[in-house]
């Protein structure tokens, strides 16, 4: 096999796992939009506020997932140290020429680190109970990330297509 050949079933992989993470990301969204509908629907229930604090942790982490793999499988470097969280998101905001178009823009990014240090809370405050009132900036967040992540994911996923089409010329 031709080391062409072998770059074209590696970003076709690359694409497949993204669009994987995606369906991941929405899935878990979907689950977060019932567990707030309960929330909005039936009063501050803790146990239902806790179930969503879960889906909004879950969701940053696939979309981090996400954002790891486009890093390292597409830009070949993912930050490192005890920052790289946060260097990530930095990272995507980035248009690297001749790899990928930013995938993110500095509002995202924005609405993104909100939810990360979200998840940091939710990941280490073991016994807490959530507060509804300050988990509502987080909860627009992911509307706004969910509403405009499409628009940049679809962008990298065209330049993967793309680099996979000039992979198979020849």
């Amino acid at each position: 096999m031709r080391e062409r050949e072998r770059e074209a079933r590696r970003l076709r992989l690359l694409l497949a796992r993204l669009k994987n993470d995606w369906e991941t990301v929405t899935s878990v969204n979907l689950r977060l939009r019932v567990a707030v509908d309960r929330v909005r629907s039936s009063g501050p229930d803790p146990v239902a506020i806790a179930a969503a604090a879960l889906y909004l942790q879950n969701l940053y982490s696939a979309v981090e997932e996400l954002l790891r793999r486009v890093a390292a499988d597409l830009d070949g470097s993912v930050p490192a140290g005890e920052d790289w969280h946060r260097e990530l998101l930095g990272q995507m905001v980035l248009d690297v020429p001749g790899v990928r178009p930013r995938l993110i823009d500095p509002a995202l990014q924005s609405d993104l680190d909100l939810l990360r240090r979200f998840r940091h809370v939710v990941r280490h405050a073991y016994a807490q109970d959530y507060d509804w009132g300050e988990m509502q900036p987080v909860l627009e967040a992911t509307e706004r990330v969910m509403a405009t992540f499409p628009t940049g994911f679809a962008d990298v996923q065209h330049t993967i297509g793309t680099a996979i089409l000039e992979c198979e010329r020849d």
